[in-house]
């Protein structure tokens, strides 16, 4: 887990929540509080764009009239499409080191941004000025929230058996239906949206891209032989990657929370998400508006 740098911080407001950012002192931007988006697309259906090669022959522009998500390298696809995301999440902060002009570039798009406290922290030290009067709100990762010790997974799974908002059995693997309380990675940023989809109220998620290659497939679409950077899809997928989505398949099985896999070929079995069309999301979609 990435180390926050020491001229990083967050100053919480009145009512707790992480509210100014802070760098050297001086106030880069004041977040928006994820208390804030509580309910806010009750009813809707949402869009979550991952960065899997599948989306390259997708023409994505008819999700202009719909909530959408964008995670990590995802943006270019709709900067691409010449519209922006509702939302953009990156929780990584190697990937802003990595991919810093994509960062950039998601952040001026004024797209509301929802990041971790590493990367803010990393964003800062490599141009807290980007931050300057954007959309953004912290998210914590792994029960980390700022300025505490990281919970241990034993922990988490004792808070989850008294706290109805947190779905885990094991502390590592869960589902946070609040994500003011945290957020369970499952070592793949899409996991993510899920929850905050579900804390904004929308009940029927649609993922595009979650192609998770095996092997020497490449993982993304917007990276091409030397310029890829390395995955640990395959070290990650048994033991966290499925059995988190393993969570959000039995939610969808009992009608509470509907997500769909739009990746025909993805490695994540049908009998844990459903496959259906791009053609079929946007119908489906459509109707729930």
């Amino acid at each position: 887990m990435a180390e926050l740098h020491p001229h990083f911080s967050l100053r919480h407001n009145s009512t707790g929540d992480p509210g100014a950012v802070m760098w050297k002192d001086k106030l880069v931007t004041t977040a928006i509080p994820l208390t804030n988006l509580a309910g806010k697309h009750e009813g809707k259906a949402a869009f979550v764009v991952a960065s899997g090669p599948s989306v390259n022959k997708l023409d994505i522009s008819p999700l202009k009239q719909h909530l959408t998500f964008c995670v990590n390298g995802s943006f270019l696809k709709f900067s691409s499409g010449d519209f922006n995301p509702d939302y953009a999440v990156i929780c990584d902060a190697g990937f802003v080191s990595e991919r810093w002009g994509i960062v950039q570039e998601t952040i001026a798009s004024d797209t509301h941004c929802l990041f971790t406290p590493a990367v803010l922290s990393r964003i800062c030290q490599l141009g807290a000025n980007v931050l300057e009067g954007r959309k953004v709100s912290v998210i914590q990762t792994h029960f980390r929230h700022y300025g505490q010790k990281a919970m241990e997974p034993a922990d988490i799974s004792r808070l989850a058996e008294k706290d109805e908002e947190l779905i885990s059995q094991d502390g590592r693997i869960g589902f946070s239906l609040n994500p003011v309380k945290g957020l369970f990675s499952a070592h793949t940023v899409t996991h993510l949206p899920l929850q905050l989809c579900w804390y904004m109220g929308v009940r029927n998620v649609f993922i595009l891209g979650m192609d998770l290659s095996e092997g020497n497939i490449p993982a993304r679409f917007y990276e091409q032989g030397s310029s890829a950077t390395s995955t640990h899809l395959d070290r990650d997928y048994l033991r966290h990657i499925e059995p988190a989505f393993n969570i959000a398949g039995a939610m969808s099985a009992s009608h509470l929370f509907r997500v769909y896999n739009l990746s025909e070929n993805s490695r994540l079995p049908d009998t844990i998400l459903p496959k259906i069309s791009f053609r079929n999301a946007l119908d489906l979609a459509s109707a729930i508006h």
